[in-house]
């Protein structure tokens, strides 16, 4: 989205490289692909037609790149060349983006440590998510705007289940002119993660089968797990369980968070919608524990507790309560 917007602000010659890229030539030749030009033989002509396309334009031009993280792990060593070219050339400027910070920018000695200006971007904090949403229903449709505003509990609800998600808040306007304003908050939240459906199907497929397996049964158990739960679940070594939380961790999918009352490490899904998602497109019963986090997110007194509790571990000490309601 943010890639999106610069390119409505200026002309940008895009690459996505969610598949990574074959070698440094194949790193420039997206680029010219993203101008609509003919691909060149080597990485140096390819520099060369870019710096040209510059000039043309004025003296400067914007690269953008969708999943630089992973198209700098496809370059390997040859990622030093691309920062040559970067350091050397000034008519070139890249902006990338990606799902967690990539090693070879963060590891002392690789290729992109300390070269890149980092901005990270979080999902928009409560007053700013809602003010967001009542702008968008004024744009789009006053009789939306106004159900907003009617029912503020509502809307708060919607705001604290999408998590800030812009363009989940977008989709929560579009559902209630599909369905009408008188929609309920779960409902509007199961035409929002369908709607992201796409996205979510995006990040599985980039994934491979067994990590996929293992990041399905983290969602449907939706509270923070430990490694060992998830093995218990699957029917698998806990070594390979973890070995395969952590990779989903530093690809920026799933968070490692502190389970109390001790120091051990527990993981759960970082895009909380994307693990409604989950449960959602469950059985009955993920659906109705949705169904207990709506009405809990709308301060409703019947809160079903015993499906919020579905999934803590045996014997959890009560505290554990916190962390598994914290969301909500």
């Amino acid at each position: 989205m943010l890639l999106a917007r610069l390119a409505d602000a200026f002309e940008t010659f895009h690459a996505d490289c969610r598949a990574g890229v074959p070698d440094v030539t194949g790193f420039w030749n997206a680029f010219l692909r993203g101008a609509g030009v003919a691909e060149a033989p080597t990485a140096d002509r390819a520099v060369a037609q870019l710096v040209d396309l510059a000039v043309a334009r004025g003296g400067r031009i914007v690269l953008t790149c969708d999943h630089l993280d992973r198209a700098l792990e496809a370059l390997g060593d040859d990622a030093w060349a691309v920062r040559d070219v970067l350091s050397s050339q000034s008519e070139i400027a890249l902006v990338g983006s990606s799902r967690a910070l990539p090693p070879q920018v963060v590891e002392y000695e690789s290729a992109f440590f300390d070269f890149f200006a980092v901005d990270r971007l979080a999902p928009l904090i409560e007053p700013r998510a809602t003010e967001m949403l009542l702008a968008v229903a004024r744009d789009v449709d006053s009789e939306v705007a106004g159900a907003f505003e009617r029912h503020p509990k509502h809307t708060r609800a919607i705001v604290r289940l999408c998590g800030g998600n812009p363009r989940a808040l977008v989709s929560t306007v579009e559902a209630l002119i599909v369905h009408g304003t008188s929609i309920g908050v779960f409902e509007c939240l199961d035409h929002v993660c369908d709607r992201l459906s796409p996205s979510f199907e995006m990040t599985l497929e980039a994934i491979s089968p067994q990590a996929r397996l293992v990041l399905s049964e983290l969602a449907l158990h939706w509270h923070p797990a430990w490694a060992k739960t998830i093995a218990a679940r699957l029917s698998m070594p806990t070594n390979k369980i973890s070995t395969y939380l952590d990779r989903l961790s530093r690809d920026g999918i799933v968070d490692k968070v502190a389970m109390p009352p001790g120091k051990t490490i527990g993981f759960q899904l970082r895009d909380r919608l994307c693990n409604l998602w989950f449960l959602l497109r469950g059985n009955p019963e993920s659906r109705d524990r949705v169904r207990a986090l709506t009405r809990h997110a709308l301060g409703e007194n019947d809160v079903d507790l015993d499906a919020l509790r579905a999934g803590i571990e045996p014997g959890a000490p009560r505290e554990r309560l916190a962390v598994e309601l914290r969301d909500a």
